[in-house]
């Protein structure tokens, strides 16, 4: 009775709760049952189109007839990669089971893809071959290798960015996410040669080259060829990446290392290689060893391009900035260091090529070989030292160049830039052009127009200070002097002054210019001259007179004396003022004064006739000499019967008294170390520094000053420091006081840049900023 109960008890409470439930449904509204049904529809038909596989996965040559059967490893896989017909949901790839194979199949084994097949994967069809594809092969870690292609792994329906960063630092296909799988598929079937595409999926492919001619080469010897010339089309686009140029310069050292040729005594021009980072460039260590084991010097060529290549050979801006420039002078700075070239030693470290793969499916494993018996000339540091000495004299030489490049790019063909090379370094055009004036010299000094000597050397333009000075510093060392002497302190020419060129020998060009015995010469010829174009016109016989006094200097060199004839020469154009040198005779001792005045009067005579103009002169000159000028008419009446005891019987009335310029020279010995710096002249510009004379933006005038005081700013903008004895005579020269007009230039920087353009009183610092302002 209380089994039936219970059965009766229960039978009641399902009654109740399906009659509960049919309750509840029927309180839904109406809206949710449509609703309901929208989403069903919508489920049901996304499940029929997720059915729907990805297109079957197959392998076709493009000729059967044509593709080799180098191995039966080579053969298509019995096991059908082929999968069209068991499509698979999305919902159970991972569910997947591959069938075992048949008796004596081997389901499992990848193949590798020869170049001239087609495989088609996700609906991809990549040609060119050279991957592996397949559902199993090991690597050396035991794991699946990275490069595999398993057509079993999800692959993306979506057509993606391949330039997106999918991939991780060492990447395997089998470990990469299916739209990084989707995207590398996409760069092999495009051909492996879009340059936008991410370095992971490049490197995912190369993995595969390595193994092919790492591991397989014993067997497939045929595809070695292939992989090189793949790998050098690969460096050609993805070679800005450091590390798969690396990478990949390193593979191609090392499998095409067997082809090498070892022979010391078969060498030809350098190899055609790129710098590879961390090291020089295999085929061209094995140049340099074969070098050392001929035991022959390096020649200029191949040392040109080892000290371009070297990673341990340090190449500052101007080598690179200036390339064709260092090039140039690359030979002399070789030669100069270096003789006939560098002598390798015979080092007992032997030379081989080593390669540690990039994938991760060689787990860590290096490969080496050895290249015949060469030395490995890299393991000694002793020639690239020597080198590293070559391209640091060559960096100095161009440091100054590199710097006016820098500053002033577009005037790399303008003569001011060749001015700051050595004259091997210079175009083709100027250096021509200073050819063909050497040429003309061998028969004697050339008196030129200062604008048709820049014409003749491709310039219309006006140089700067610093230009002319470089330019005529450059000139000596390709054996011509000129004269104005600017290197020495001479002012700037303007373009219808006159210079004088002769032939000068560079290494005696400057030898005694700088000594007192010849600005006491300069001193003396400068006076005479004068005296000699007091009536207007210089005669022969003053003329002769000045050129033999120049001979008796006997401290002096031939270039020197040569220079002073030159000088003498442009007197005649363009003679000196009695203001220009009275500073230099102001030194000079009372008896040295009055044997200038002897020998004064002494070029007076020399014509024979004393002219009026002539005693005037001689007048103003005995003034400045601190001599009475009373004295002159003294001096002239007495003067040719002075000394004759002491004159050679010549047949001419005048000749030099021999005992007054050797007195003359003896104080000049005495205080040359004074003349050597009282009578160079004052710049009239900035020196001959890097920068070029600056061209302002303005107007007229600058900071709104009148002409005075701007062309006083704008000079003294031209240095970053000057002494004040400097600016006292550029203000002179200006008719300006320095004092009230640096007052009136700081006043009027302050109105326009907040800031006063000078600092200091001595030396006075120019504010570099507002020139940085100015030229703006």
């Amino acid at each position: 009775m209380a089994r039936r109960r219970r059965s009766s008890s229960a039978g009641s409470v399902l009654v109740a709760g399906i009659v509960a439930v049919f309750v509840l449904l029927s309180s839904i509204p109406k809206e949710i049952w449509l609703l309901i049904g929208i989403v069903a529809i919508a489920v049901v038909a996304f499940k029929a189109f997720a059915n729907k596989s990805e297109p079957p996965i197959s392998i076709q040559a493009n000729s059967r007839a044509t593709a080799p059967v180098r191995n039966k490893s080579d053969l298509p896989a019995p096991y059908p990669i082929r999968v069209a017909s068991l499509p698979i949901s999305s919902s159970t790839w991972s569910e997947r089971k591959i069938p075992p194979p048949a008796s004596g199949e081997v389901a499992q084994k990848a193949r590798w893809v020869p170049i001239e097949e087609i495989v088609e994967i996700a609906g991809l069809k990549i040609t060119g071959g050279m991957v592996y594809v397949g559902l199993n092969l090991r690597s050396e870690s035991g794991q699946q290798d990275p490069a595999l292609i398993n057509p079993n792994l999800q692959v993306s329906r979506d057509f993606l960015d391949i330039s997106e960063r999918r991939t991780s630092h060492w990447p395997s296909y089998s470990g990469i996410s299916p739209e990084a799988r989707r995207a590398y598929l996409q760069w092999l079937a495009s051909g492996r040669r879009d340059p936008k595409a991410d370095i992971g999926y490049v490197f995912l492919f190369f993995y595969g080259l390595e193994r092919r001619a790492l591991i397989d080469a014993a067997q497939f010897q045929d595809d070695i060829a292939t992989i090189i010339d793949e790998i050098k089309n690969l460096l050609a686009i993805y070679g800005d990446n450091n590390s798969f140029r690396h990478y990949a310069s390193s593979f191609l050292n090392y499998v095409s290392a067997s082809e090498l040729n070892t022979d010391p005594n078969n060498i030809s021009s350098p190899p055609d290689v790129e710098p590879e980072g961390f090291e020089l460039p295999f085929a061209f260590r094995v140049g340099l060893a074969k070098f050392a084991a001929a035991r022959r010097s390096v020649p200029v060529a191949w040392a040109l391009k080892w000290s371009l290549m070297d990673p341990m050979i340090t190449r500052r801006t101007p080598i690179e900035r200036c390339r064709a420039e260092f090039e140039k002078i690359f030979p002399y700075h070789y030669s100069q260091n270096c003789g006939e070239g560098l002598l390798l030693p015979l080092n007992k470290t032997k030379l081989q090529v080593n390669y540690q793969p990039a994938s991760s499916g060689f787990y860590g494993k290096s490969f080496s070989r050895a290249i015949g018996n060469l030395p490995d000339v890299s393991a000694v540091t002793g020639p690239q030292k020597k080198l590293q000495q070559v391209v640091d004299d060559c960096t100095a030489e161009l440091d100054r160049y590199s710097r006016f490049l820098g500053r002033y790019p577009n005037e790399k063909n303008s003569l001011e830039a060749a001015a700051f090379l050595p004259v091997h370094a210079w175009p083709n055009a100027v250096a021509s052009g200073v050819q063909h004036i050497k040429d003309e010299l061998t028969t004697g000094e050339l008196l030129i127009r200062w604008k048709d000597l820049l014409k003749r050397l491709g310039e219309e333009r006006e140089l700067s200070r610093g230009a002319v000075v470089l330019l005529a510093t450059r000139l000596e060392e390709f054996g011509i002097a000129i004269e104005p002497d600017f290197p020495r302190g001479a002012g700037s020419p303007r373009e219808d002054d006159t210079v004088v060129l002769f032939l000068a020998p560079p290494s005696v060009a400057t030898s005694m210019r700088s000594a007192g015995s010849y600005a006491a010469a300069c001193l003396m010829l400068d006076l005479g001259s004068m005296m000699a174009l007091a009536d207007g016109v210089a005669s022969p016989p003053e003329i002769q007179l000045l050129t033999r006094t120049i001979e008796t200097w006997g401290q002096l060199d031939g270039c020197s004396r040569q220079r002073l004839k030159a000088r003498l020469r442009l007197q005649v154009v363009h003679p000196t003022t009695i203001a220009s040198i009275k500073k230099r005779l102001e030194l000079l001792s009372a008896e040295s004064r009055r044997t200038i005045a002897d020998i004064l009067v002494d070029v007076a005579h020399a014509d024979g006739v004393v002219s009026p103009e002539e005693v005037k002169l001689l007048e103003k000159t005995y003034k400045v000499l601190q001599l009475d000028p009373k004295q002159v008419y003294v001096d002239i009446h007495e003067g040719p019967q002075r000394d004759a005891a002491s004159r050679p019987s010549t047949g001419k009335r005048f000749a030099l008294d021999t005992n007054k310029i050797a007195r003359l020279q003896q104080e000049t010995e005495q205080i040359s170390a004074v003349l050597g710096d009282v009578f160079a002249e004052e710049p009239k510009s900035q020196p001959p520094e890097l920068e070029k004379e600056n061209d302002f933006a303005v107007s007229d005038t600058l900071l709104g000053l009148d002409v005075e005081h701007s062309c006083l700013a704008r000079l003294l903008l031209s240095r970053r420091q000057w002494s004040r004895g400097e600016l006292v005579d550029a203000a002179a020269d200006m008719e300006l006081m320095l004092d009230g007009a640096l007052e009136r230039i700081n006043e009027a920087a302050f109105d326009k840049f907040d800031m006063p353009l000078t600092d200091g009183d001595d030396p006075v610092e120019i504010n570099r900023d507002i020139l940085e302002k100015v030229t703006a």
